[in-house]
């Protein structure tokens, strides 16, 4: 529950103003009763800076494991992307791998909602897919195909997302810099 930031000060002054207002002249006794509320407001400070404290830490902790995540997602995705061992013949039939493992991604992945909207446009999706295949290279296909079926398990919540982040991922490996096939 939040605590008013006020509440510990006005306590402190109606203890004081009650200690005060009938004890006029009695000296000792306003002054234990003030040094009691000085303890109060010391005693709340402390909680309340103890309370921020854990706070804090917990969010830092928080932020280290989703970084952690990050870090590892990203180091599958590395993995993934990479040739398979048994190499397509062709570019045709890379492009028809990565078809078929595009298709079998979207099948199995848990976002409902972007894979039903994938799924009212599936044809033009896969012929999408097809022709941007057939236009880049031979090793970034076959390593799209494998990347595909060999995608980390987080990717399958992220339907779109985790296809671009593995087709960057071969992009990367096996595109960038390289001249474009004839």
């Amino acid at each position: 529950m939040a605590m008013n930031e006020n509440a510990p000060r006005a306590v402190i002054w109606l203890l004081t103003l009650s200690a005060v207002v009938p004890s006029c002249g009695k000296g000792t006794a306003d002054e234990a009763s003030i040094a009691k509320a000085f303890e109060f407001e010391s005693k709340e400070r402390k909680v309340a800076e103890e309370l921020e404290a854990k706070r804090l830490a917990e969010l830092a902790k928080k932020k280290a494991e989703k970084e952690a995540q990050e870090r590892a997602l990203a180091e599958a995705i590395d993995a993934a992307a990479s040739l398979p061992k048994d190499m397509p013949k062709d570019k045709a039939d890379a492009c028809e791998r990565v078809v078929r493992a595009y298709e079998a991604f979207m099948r199995n992945n848990r976002d409902v909602e972007a894979v039903t909207r994938w799924f009212d446009q599936k044809s033009k999706n896969l012929g999408r897919m097809r022709a941007v295949c057939l236009k880049g290279s031979f090793e970034g296909a076959s390593c799209l195909a494998n990347a595909l079926d060999h995608a980390p398990d987080p990717l399958f919540d992220m339907a779109g997302e985790g296809v671009n982040r593995l087709k960057d991922a071969c992009a990367r490996k096996f595109v960038e810099g390289k001249p474009p096939a004839p």
